[in-house]
């Protein structure tokens, strides 16, 4: 995701064009694909710009000494703590593919980069998703890419709490201002915090 699902996208993945062939918006594996085509940027865009103008400043934000480790492993922990809503969220909303069972997501954090894969196992008899587990190792070329980088690594485990507080938790549909907002928060000018395969990034 340049960015939401990310990333959902991320989210999964959140925040951010082009998209590849049958991919979908930050969170691919787990949002509905067709937010993407609707994502405005009004309002809530303009919320996130400001807060990521903000977060830029330096005398308005506290050195970060937390390490890319740290941040990887805050991010793995909230998603495996609610492993079983993100799967009947997907399987729910009919979003699980063949096509889409494996997601790279590199987290590129201060001149260090680490890699996880959330792996999502489909059964096609059923056509849903069996499970979702995050790897540290993926032998296979990745069905989906993502890269997060600065402050988008510094907030994925906060943005992913988010993510599922208001709206996996409850089972509502991914609201367009929130993708808007990530957007805005994530993107300013030529410095995107979040990119992927399926916007068009590297």
């Amino acid at each position: 995701m340049k960015s939401a699902a990310a990333a959902a996208a991320l989210a999964v993945l959140p925040a951010g064009a082009a998209a590849d062939e049958d991919d979908e918006h930050p969170g691919a594996l787990f949002e509905d694909p067709t937010i993407r085509q609707r994502v405005g940027y009004g309002t809530a865009f303009a919320s996130g710009l400001l807060t990521n103008v903000r977060a830029q400043l330096p005398t308005l934000r506290e050195e970060q000494e937390e390490s890319v480790d740290t941040h990887v492993e805050e991010t793995v922990e909230e998603f495996e703590y609610h492993t079983g809503e993100w799967l009947e969220y997907v399987n729910g909303r009919d979003l699980a593919a063949e096509d889409r069972q494996s997601l790279e997501i590199r987290f590129d954090y201060r001149g260090e980069l680490r890699t996880r894969y959330v792996i999502a196992e489909y059964d096609a008899d059923e056509e849903e998703y069996e499970s979702i587990t995050v790897e540290t190792d993926h032998s296979d070329e990745p069905d989906v890419t993502a890269l997060l980088q600065g402050n988008a690594v510094e907030n994925a485990a906060d943005e992913l709490a988010i993510l599922h507080e208001e709206f996996i938790e409850p089972d509502k549909d991914v609201e367009e201002a929130y993708i808007s907002r990530l957007a805005g928060r994530y993107y300013l000018g030529s410095s995107t915090h979040i990119s992927a395969s399926f916007l068009g990034g590297d």
